[in-house]
């Protein structure tokens, strides 16, 4: 007799074997009340956001420890998000025009926003939704007085959870431990929940509907990270297979460490460059760890993100310069900001946009402000100085693009030499080819 196999979406790579955990959905409806005092919800309402905005704080450090900067980000967009007026003002005009309960509005808001989410045909603004109910989730407990609830069990063994879906809170304060693996029965490979799951490296099966009306407590479970299949109620020889997979696909991350410094090189001779992307100068430590040849994309919009007012010229020369002279002569691509999408700054006003990842962004913002541009040019170009330094401009369409944005370049170059400031005078530029215009 065969366990019963389902397959999702691979997420996170690894094979893990355990019981498993069933984490029902994790709060009751709320109850509507109407006619109620709206002076006293707005208040319940400001103090529950006030609470849950520590909460994030607290998931943040802990995410710092973890999992490293890059991967916190996610938490410190949380805040903003929990920040944001078109949540808070949005339950707000609820509370007053509805006269119902602080939850109720809540959770009508947090669904309405996460209809106009996952009605989007992109599966990285589509999985932006889990963040939305996760940030919303948190204000709803601390309005109900329940805790958060979800993969906080005391184990003594390995499990594999299964939930609807995870918040990436839910994840990163996963007992790594005993938790092998995680299946949702919603999500998919870019959401925050999987891009974690990756980084702290425990596999994960999602999009995997329907699954929690199979499962059940302590049922035995295969998880296969690599071909992102379920397996309930194995066999023995289906346990002994796995256990042999299991085996096989570890020994193969040993033979992968040991090849981290050897050269990339086919088989009929051609040398190939294996290089990193990062978003901060925090991430050069996974860089070298992993015998990175390079920085093939700074991805420098995660400077701007998470604060109140764009990076100073010095602020931004102190990563770019830091990440040059750390990679001693090993090249490093910055891409210019680009910003827009599903990346939002909100202290630079940006407009709202049906169609925002092929609308005002990226390099239109800098050729429309100059000074944002300027500022970056100038701090990449003083950094070349102190390594291997290549600029790259990304969402470009045409030619005249490329004129306009290597013209302010040309001007930042005459500005510094008349500054005496020294820099590489012969630094490269290039293009992210993104849209079809551009090939």
């Amino acid at each position: 007799m065969h366990g019963l196999y389902f397959t999702g979406i691979a997420a996170s790579s690894g094979i893990a074997i355990g019981k498993a955990q069933v984490n029902r959905p994790r709060l009751d409806d709320v109850i509507v009340r109407k006619g109620v005092n709206v002076r006293e919800e707005e208040d319940r309402f400001h103090r529950a956001v006030s609470v849950a905005l520590q909460d994030l704080i607290q998931i943040t450090d802990e995410a710092k420890s973890k999992l490293g900067a890059s991967e916190a980000q996610i938490f410190e967009a949380h805040q903003l998000m929990l920040q944001d007026p078109t949540l808070i003002d949005s339950v707000l005009q609820t509370i007053q025009s509805e006269k119902i309960n602080a939850e109720a509005a809540l959770q009508k808001v947090t669904k309405s926003l996460v209809e106009v989410f996952e009605a989007m045909d992109n599966d990285y603004i589509g999985g932006r939704a889990a963040d939305i109910e996760d940030i919303s989730h948190r204000v709803l407990t601390h309005l109900l007085d329940k805790g958060q609830g979800i993969v906080q069990r005391d184990v003594a063994e390995p499990v594999i959870v299964f939930a609807h879906d995870l918040a990436p809170s839910d994840t990163v304060k996963m007992d790594r431990e005993h938790v092998q693996a995680f299946v949702t029965e919603v999500g998919g490979k870019t959401s925050h929940t999987a891009i974690i799951s990756r980084t702290i490296g425990i596999p994960a099966v999602v999009g995997l509907k329907g699954i929690l009306e199979h499962v059940r407590e302590g049922m035995t479970v295969i998880v296969d990270g690599v071909d992102g299949q379920v397996i309930l109620q194995p066999s023995e020889e289906e346990l002994l297979l796995y256990k042999e997979k299991k085996e096989l696909w570890v020994a193969r991350q040993h033979e992968w460490r040991d090849l981290i410094d050897k050269p990339s090189v086919t088989e009929d001779g051609v040398t190939v460059s294996l290089m990193a992307n990062i978003s901060t100068p925090d991430d050069m430590n996974s860089v070298f760890a992993n015998g990175a040849e390079g920085v093939g994309l700074f991805r420098t919009e995660f400077l701007f993100m998470n604060r109140q007012v764009a990076p100073t010229e010095e602020e931004q020369f102190a990563a770019y310069q830091k990440v040059a002279a750390l990679l001693q002569g090993k090249p490093v691509i910055i891409r210019t900001l680009d910003i827009g999408g599903d990346k939002q700054v909100p202290y630079l006003g940006l407009p709202s946009e049906a169609n925002p990842f092929l609308g005002y962004r990226a390099i239109r913002i800098g050729l429309d402000r100059t000074d944002l541009l300027t500022t970056q040019l100038r701090a990449i170009v003083r950094a070349s100085h102190y390594g291997n330094v290549k600029i790259m401009y990304p969402m470009i369409a045409t030619i005249e693009e490329i004129k306009q944005a290597n013209q302010i370049l040309e001007r930042v170059k005459e500005q510094l030499q008349k500054e005496k400031v020294p820099f590489d005078s012969s630094l490269e530029v290039g293009i992210m080819v993104e849209i079809p215009s551009a090939a």
